[in-house]
């Protein structure tokens, strides 16, 4: 195989933690700091019960919920769920 030079990246990509590490590839420390947060944060979601749930806009009213539970127990959910929103 051959691979001309001018088809190189002029910066090198590592995409594991030790890779960059000894190639001398170090975030600044609050991008770190950000990163880390970041995927506490993810993680902390992804632990949730309700992970369907994530980013609702919805107060948690027991009829959403009932139905919300009864669409994720199936085996492939295609449904279309909608609540009349605005009405007074």
């Amino acid at each position: 195989m051959t691979l001309r030079e001018v088809l190189l990246d002029s910066k090198l990509v590592f995409s594991k933690p030790q890779d960059r590490l000894f190639a001398g590839q170090i975030d600044r420390m609050d991008r770190f700091a950000l990163r880390y947060r970041a995927r506490k944060f993810q993680s902390e979601q992804y632990r949730m019960p309700y992970s369907g749930l994530r980013g609702q806009r919805t107060n948690l009213i027991p009829h959403q919920l009932n139905i919300a539970h009864d669409v994720g127990r199936r085996h492939a959910p295609r449904v279309l769920l909608a609540d009349e929103v605005g009405l007074r």
